[in-house]
């Protein structure tokens, strides 16, 4: 009897035991990531109770590296990343008692840029900032510059009241007001190194970085010496950091200035691709760039007038410097809409024909901008609008003159092996396509 009643006795306190544990009210987390996470910032959970110790093994999926840290009551545990969670990306955390829970990181961040081709202040376009007011010039590229994160040009001749011209055929030399239709266009960014950077001499050369800098805009691929010269412009906007590069072509330049304009150790001037020895220096600032900055952007001015589609070793170049880095080329001097190349899901525009110059030929009137989407992986898409330039302003085409633009850029850029969407007077491309 005495038996029995022990063996019931145990069977009791076993049932009890198990009743216990099972009814006991599990661990409920009080805390946890309620809104979308930083990429870099830990994640905090705190529970109610403790959590027992065999029960504080995780696991993270997808998987990322990560170092856990449990308080000593074991209701908190803090979760920092190795080095950063991956944007716009769910995960669940998975504890070995059978907890759960997610986090989701904020979407990846994204930038638009505004890229246009050659921009004159002398002459026509001059003489109509001076007549209606740096605010007009632009005025009808608004829409598209001023609602972009980040706009870019390249800036033929210098802005200056120093000087005279040398002797090449063609000189500019705009006033320096003339640069506040660049600042009401909402330009950030400008290329000095083209052939025109020098038409009035080192002084207003000089005067023209000054200038720029004073108004605010930053510059490429000119400067004091050879290393400034070569140097990344870096620009940060939000969680992303860009960098701008510049190169002209030695050979589209007279004799005289062929040494003349190019920045060395000693000598202010132009970064181009084509000297002895500066391939390597510019292979060099693209890796430079790419070490500092999350997007690499390089100007070109680059090929001939003349020409309507880029030559073999343009298609070279423009492939290598993507190759070494580049996110995406952007390419002017034919004064002449070429086609784009998309290489390894990266975009080559051979030229984007004028935004803002003299008419010197009809031919030369209409060309394109291009709206750029971009993320910390590259571009993920951009947009391509045509554009007319018309008593020294400009404005984007519409109806059947922009249709002709298009057609021929579709052509052109068929031929360079791209095919692209056509969509309400546009171009488009998105990644993947």
């Amino acid at each position: 009897m005495r038996k029995r009643t022990l063996q019931l006795i145990v069977s009791l306190s076993l049932v009890l035991a198990i009743y216990v544990l099972v009814s006991r009210p599990r661990p409920a987390l009080v805390q946890y990531p309620s809104e979308l996470l930083d990429r870099c910032a830990a994640v905090e959970l705190v529970w109610d109770r403790s959590i027992p110790t065999h029960e504080q093994e995780l696991a993270i999926t997808p998987h990322a590296e990560y170092q856990a840290n449990w308080s000593s009551d074991g209701r908190r545990l803090t979760i920092n990343p190795v080095s950063s969670w991956a944007w716009e990306t769910t995960y669940t955390i998975e504890l070995a008692g059978d907890q759960e829970c997610q986090f989701t990181t904020q979407p990846t961040p994204r930038i638009s840029l505004f890229a246009a081709g050659d921009v004159m202040l002398d002459k026509m376009p001059g003489e109509h900032i001076l007549h209606y007011g740096p605010d007009d010039v632009l005025a009808g590229m608004n829409d598209l510059s001023l609602k972009a994160d980040l706009a870019f040009v390249n800036l033929e001749g210098p802005v200056s009241q120093r000087g005279a011209p040398v002797n090449k055929r063609y000189t500019f030399c705009g006033k320096p007001e003339a640069l506040q239709a660049l600042v009401a266009a909402g330009i950030d960014v400008v290329s000095l190194a083209n052939n025109h950077a020098l038409d009035y001499g080192q002084p207003a050369f000089l005067d023209t970085m000054q200038y720029l800098r004073n108004c605010g805009i930053g510059y490429a691929g000119s400067g004091t010496s050879q290393a400034e010269a070569f140097s990344p412009l870096i620009t940060q906007v939000g969680d992303l950091s860009i960098a701008f590069l510049a190169f002209g072509q030695r050979d589209v330049l007279p004799l005289w200035a062929q040494t003349a304009w190019l920045a060395t150790k000693e000598q202010s001037g132009i970064a181009v691709h084509d000297a002895p020895g500066a391939r390597d220096l510019m292979f060099a600032a693209i890796d430079q760039a790419k070490q500092v900055a999350d997007l690499v952007i390089v100007s070109l001015h680059w090929g001939y007038e003349g020409l309507v589609e880029p030559l073999a070793w343009q298609r070279d170049l423009g492939r290598a410097i993507i190759d070494a880095g580049g996110t995406a080329i952007i390419g002017h001097h034919p004064h002449q809409p070429y086609g784009v190349e998309l290489y390894c899901g990266k975009p080559i525009f051979y030229s984007l024909g004028n935004f803002l110059f003299h008419p010197y030929e009809d031919t030369q009137r209409e060309g394109y901008v291009v709206l750029l989407e971009m993320s910390q992986e590259g571009v993920s898409g951009f947009e391509l609008v045509p554009i007319l330039m018309e008593q020294g302003r400009t404005s984007v085409l519409t109806g059947s003159a922009a249709d002709q633009v298009l057609d021929l850029v579709l052509s052109r850029s068929k031929k360079l092996g791209s095919e692209l969407d056509r969509k309400q007077g546009r171009l488009l491309w998105r990644g993947g396509d």
